[in-house]
């Protein structure tokens, strides 16, 4: 992945000047919605082929096909964001047994790996999702709207 490799050149420089560090996540974001586009691409051609093999497809599923890449594409935003966030965590171990858990110090690959693993299992990924904000965001048992 050519792509990666100029990243990681382009880290120090983004470092030193404000203008490019703005630039560096972009391409950072860009580079894992497009990781996800591609697993969701992956899934959505999986589904294709296995449905016009058993000759039981569907135009009724066509617009499912096309915006399954998309839908990947943000799911892979999605994990990154959770992983730069803490909400999820990616450990590695680095030289000599260190844990490197910073975005800085370790290589693209896990990031973009998450990020295509969550476009391929978008649906699965945002049941998961869905789990997590009713827990974060459940209501007591009280009622709290103040009526008797």
């Amino acid at each position: 992945m050519p792509c990666c490799g100029q990243l990681s050149r382009f880290r120090p420089i983004a470092e030193q000047d404000t203008n490019t560090t703005g630039t560096y996540w972009l391409l950072l974001v860009g580079l894992t919605f497009v990781a996800g586009a591609l697993g969701g691409s992956l899934y959505s051609l999986r589904g294709l082929l296995m449905h016009s093999s058993q000759n039981d497809y569907d135009t009724r599923y066509n617009y499912w096909y096309l915006l399954t890449p998309l839908a990947g594409g943000i799911c892979g935003v999605v994990v990154f964001f959770l992983l730069l966030g803490g909400a999820l965590t990616l450990t590695v171990a680095g030289p000599q047994g260190q844990t490197l858990r910073s975005i800085a110090d370790l290589a693209l690959a896990p990031y973009i790996a998450l990020a295509l693993l969550a476009g391929f299992a978008s649906r699965p990924f945002m049941l998961k999702m869905k789990d997590l904000a009713d827990s974060l965001f459940a209501l007591s048992n009280k009622d709290t709207s103040g009526k008797k």
